[in-house]
């Protein structure tokens, strides 16, 4: 939408106050949330900081997550909103290297969760990371195994063994699949967002 007000590789380089000011001019107020997801738009725009420091990474996907970080705080994110957080990423830079750091955070958010199995369009890097633990590989490949199989099919008529890691294991997957694609539903409301890329050369913005 700001790509379509405001021209590719122009509104990323506007000073805070000058955006937010032709924000309320033009659509009305905007709210801190609001605020949160577009200043993090504008720092994956600009730089490569959050495809290489965990924090950055974490602040970027948290706010556009719908959640307000706070800075110099420890927030883990959940398996979910960082696949999500890595689609956004994507988007606005397809292809940056991810550095070593975070995709350590994501394996670490993984493992927690008890993820022994990580799709690399989800969670780049994380997988070699988890392989490090080999006591869990031939569960991994069962795994993987299973998700080629059903990953893309309609399983929501499945009835889950509680008492079978495999199935638990493909029902976080159906989780993250089933949150990026509720997630894909509410951006197809604004497609102007895809409209265009935001990594841009610098332009001059208006006097607000």
């Amino acid at each position: 939408m700001l790509n379509a007000k405001y021209g590719v590789d122009t509104w990323v380089f506007w000073e805070p106050e000058t955006l937010w000011w032709a924000i309320r001019r033009d659509f009305g107020p905007v709210g801190e949330v609001a605020r949160n997801k577009i200043q993090a738009l504008m720092i994956a725009a600009l730089t490569y900081t959050p495809w290489g420091d965990w924090d950055v990474f974490e602040n970027c996907g948290l706010a556009w997550n719908d959640l307000v970080p706070i800075f110099g705080a420890y927030q883990p994110m959940t398996p979910s909103q960082i696949a999500f957080t890595v689609s956004i990423m994507e988007t606005v830079h397809p292809g940056p290297p991810w550095d070593n750091e975070v995709s350590a955070y994501i394996a670490m958010i993984l493992e927690e969760n008890g993820f022994a199995y990580a799709p690399e369009e989800w969670f780049p890097g994380a997988q070699a990371l988890l392989d490090r633990k080999s006591e869990f590989a031939g569960f991994k490949v069962d795994v993987e195994k299973a998700w080629l199989t059903l990953g893309k099919k309609d399983l929501s008529g499945v009835e889950w063994r509680e008492d079978n890691p495999v199935d638990i294991h493909i029902a976080k997957l159906l989780v993250v699949r089933s949150y990026l694609e509720a997630r894909a539903e509410l951006r197809s409301g604004t497609p102007a967002l895809e409209q265009a890329p935001v990594n841009s050369t610098p332009t001059s913005p208006p006097v607000a």
